[in-house]
């Protein structure tokens, strides 16, 4: 009897990255992260504190990001 092997399906890519392959990374330098660090605070503040640190952080980032490549266009 011949064995079968199954194949692996391709990953899907998520639909809903923000980070766009023609952008030119940001290097994170200790004003930026200072900055996100207060962004997140600010979430976090706002949203009544509690448990998802990690959210604020990275919704900050990509605020912070954002407002950064406005500036330099």
């Amino acid at each position: 009897m011949k064995k079968t092997t199954r194949s692996h399906p391709a990953p899907i890519l998520s639909s809903r990255s923000k980070v766009k392959p023609t952008e030119k990374p940001l290097a994170l330098t200790n004003e930026m992260r200072a900055r996100i660090a207060l962004k997140a605070y600010e979430l976090y503040e706002r949203r009544g504190h509690g448990g998802r640190e990690l959210d604020d952080w990275l919704e900050a980032e990509q605020i912070v990001m954002a407002e950064l490549r406005q500036v330099g266009t």
